[in-house]
């Protein structure tokens, strides 16, 4: 209970009009005496950093998210414990990794993103990528087309962990 002044970043009265009214909301951290933090970065396959990707970790107990900088960075603390976090990002498939916080330290958990259907890893769903499925199809030698982590990063396009009919019909 209180006044709390807010400065809304980059904010322009001409833009939106003085008057303008925004939802305030301020909640105290549940975190314990002790919390850890994770920290990293978000990237595309191309090692440029996803803006606005969601990292979210979320149990029966604890529910706590944060939003990347345009430079694909975050911060988020939590208690201590093993923890699985989740990415979100516009045009990539959510991925997950597992990471343990200790007490106040700090552990890195960095995530490469990568659009489903991207099979070669040059963040592009194209006819490159369909030629590569259809020469899966039909049996050609594909060894050095199809990135080595495809299986686990978000790219296989129905979760069979190869490129096949689903991929091409999805490019």
């Amino acid at each position: 209970d209180g006044i709390y002044y807010v400065m809304v970043k980059g904010y322009n009265d001409k833009d939106f009009g003085s008057d303008t009214g925004y939802e305030l909301k301020v909640c105290s951290p549940s975190a314990p005496a002790h919390p850890g933090y994770i920290k990293g970065r978000i990237t595309d396959a191309r090692n440029n950093g996803v803006n606005e990707a969601v990292v979210k970790v979320s149990t029966d107990s604890i529910k706590c998210a944060t939003i990347t900088t345009p430079e694909g960075y975050y911060f988020l603390c939590l208690p201590a414990g093993t923890h699985t976090a989740t990415v979100e990002a516009e045009g990539f498939p959510p991925i997950s990794y597992t990471i343990t916080v200790n007490e106040l330290g700090t552990s890195t958990l960095s995530f490469s993103l990568s659009k489903r259907g991207d099979i070669n890893k040059d963040n592009d769903v194209d006819l490159t990528v369909l030629i590569i499925v259809l020469m899966a199809l039909t049996g050609q030698e594909t060894a050095g087309f199809i990135r080595e982590d495809y299986a686990t990063c978000g790219a296989d396009v129905n979760g069979d962990n190869k490129p096949g009919m689903q991929e091409a019909i999805y490019i």
